[in-house]
C-alpha cells in the first residue's frame, strides 16, 4: 500500500482567539530558537511508519499557543509529540517590523528521518574536504 498523504489541516481562524496569520501573510516567519530535539527522538523510536503534517500557533512573544498534528493515530505517540513540540521556542513572525502571531507548519515522518540519517552519513563530493571534515555535509554544490 502506498502512504498516503494525510489531509491538510485547516488554515487558522480569527475566531481562535489573535489572528495567527499564514507564512505567506508575514515578512518574515517564525524560525526555532530551540528546535523540538525530543521529537526527532519520538521519531527515531517509534515502532510504525509515520506521516505527520503539524502546525505550530505562535504568539507574537514567540511562545507556542497550540499545537495540531494530523497524521498521527497512536493517541500516546500524538501526545508525546505535542509535548516534544512544546520544548520548542521560537522568534516570532514579523510583519512591518513588527513581531506577529503565526503559524508555522511542517510536515515529519519516518522516510524524512531514513534521508536525513543517510545524507548525514554520505559525504558531498562537491565540498571541498575541509567542509567535509567539520560536521553536517556541504549543501552548496550542484547536486541541491
Amino acid at each position: 500500500m502506498a502512504n498516503a498523504s494525510p489531509p491538510a489541516l485547516p488554515a487558522a481562524s480569527p475566531d481562535d482567539g489573535p489572528h495567527f496569520r499564514e507564512p505567506w501573510d508575514v515578512d518574515e516567519v517564525a524560525v526555532f530558537l530551540h528546535p523540538p530535539t525530543r521529537l526527532a527522538e519520538l521519531l527515531e523510536t517509534a515502532d510504525l511508519p509515520l506521516h505527520a503534517r503539524i502546525a505550530v500557533y505562535v504568539d507574537a512573544r514567540g511562545a507556542i499557543a497550540r499545537v495540531e498534528l494530523d497524521g498521527v493515530a497512536d493517541e500516546d505517540l500524538s501526545a508525546a509529540m505535542r509535548d516534544a513540540l512544546h520544548d520548542a521556542s521560537f522568534l516570532p513572525a514579523r510583519s512591518g517590523g513588527a513581531p506577529v502571531p503565526s503559524v508555522k507548519r511542517f510536515e515529519v515522518g519516518s522516510a524524512m528521518l531514513a534521508q536525513r540519517v543517510v545524507r548525514a552519513d554520505t559525504p558531498d563530493d562537491s565540498c571541498p574536504e575541509p567542509a567535509q571534515e567539520k560536521g553536517p555535509p556541504c549543501t552548496g554544490g550542484p547536486s541541491q
